[in-house]
């Protein structure tokens, strides 16, 4: 039964969170359109691509509850919105007065959001729904780096207006103050993120020039010694070493020994000289033996 209950509450506070993401993309493109900082503006537009992908992993979460993709009106966005336009409409501030404002009234939805989010991970991890989590932290982390960020652009930009850095020096301070007491802020995680995620990177591209010149080595530390194995070969191939005879074939050296090849010559010629003197000498003996027996038969 509890279970139950806190399905439900998880449930509606998915369908907040996702009015809510809906809300703010469509108030961030009006920011980005009204404002007269550049940094500010880029901004905004930046944090309206990754609202738009934070809106896909609700999604996801919605499909692995079984349940369709729905939206509850949230009163608070819907308030930090209306807030906005009106200042904008009733106002009509100037360039520098609006970015203030627009920075700051940014900033309270995106302490909205973490607010939000950090509740439902609490949920999510106890009604064992740990894919749901991980979307959820995921959007976690991006919303505190994106107030992060908006904090010193509002800061930044007051003292601008004001024409005083006690503002940009404080945010410095309480930087320095989390990171001296262990403890972590917005924006030191931020900051921390971004200092990993650029060092990461650049020991990725060290990596990859490491690997490309090792292979720009080995290619020129080959080509040298194929070169001279080729040349010693063929100058192997060249020499003639006792009788017999070296031929190059194809880089390879075939010896044929030159004592064979003379043997096979002698013999060769022998054999019908052989034949020739014993064929004479037999017609010899034959002509002897003839003799004698007609010498013979005239005696008698």
């Amino acid at each position: 039964m509890r279970n139950e209950k806190a399905h439900d509450l998880f449930l509606h506070e998915m369908r907040d969170i996702y009015d809510a993401e809906h809300r703010f993309e469509e108030a961030l493109r009006t920011m980005a359109d009204n404002a007269t900082s550049r940094t500010l503006a880029d901004g905004f537009r930046r944090h309206r691509e990754v609202t738009r992908n934070q809106i896909r992993r609700l999604e996801e979460c919605f499909s692995v509850m079984d349940e369709r993709p729905s939206r509850a009106r949230c009163a608070a966005a819907e308030g930090l919105v209306s807030e906005y336009e009106a200042f904008v409409r009733n106002t009509r501030p100037d360039g520098d007065v609006h970015d203030v404002f627009a920075a700051a009234s940014a900033l309270k939805a995106e302490h909205y959001e973490v607010a939000s989010y950090a509740t439902m991970i609490d949920l999510a991890l106890r009604l064992d729904l740990e894919s749901c989590a991980v979307h959820l932290e995921h959007n976690l982390r991006e919303e505190e780096a994106t107030a992060a960020e908006l904090e010193m652009s509002a800061r930044r930009l007051g003292a601008e207006l004001t024409g005083s850095s006690a503002g940009l020096r404080g945010a410095i301070e309480t930087l320095r103050a989390g990171s001296r007491s262990g403890g972590v802020t917005a924006v030191g995680r931020a900051v921390a993120s971004q200092a990993s995620g650029a060092i990461g990177r650049l020991e990725q591209r060290g990596r990859k020039a490491a690997r490309a010149s090792s292979r720009k080595r080995t290619t020129t530390r080959k080509k040298p010694t194929t070169r001279k194995t080729t040349a010693r070969r063929t100058t192997g191939a060249r020499k003639t070493k006792g009788r017999g005879t070296t031929t190059a074939r194809r880089g390879t050296a075939t010896r044929r020994p030159a004592s064979r090849s003379k043997t096979t010559a002698r013999a060769t010629s022998r054999r019908p000289a052989s034949r020739s003197r014993t064929g004479t000498r037999r017609a010899a003996t034959r002509r002897t033996t003839a003799r004698s027996r007609s010498t013979r038969s005239r005696g008698r």
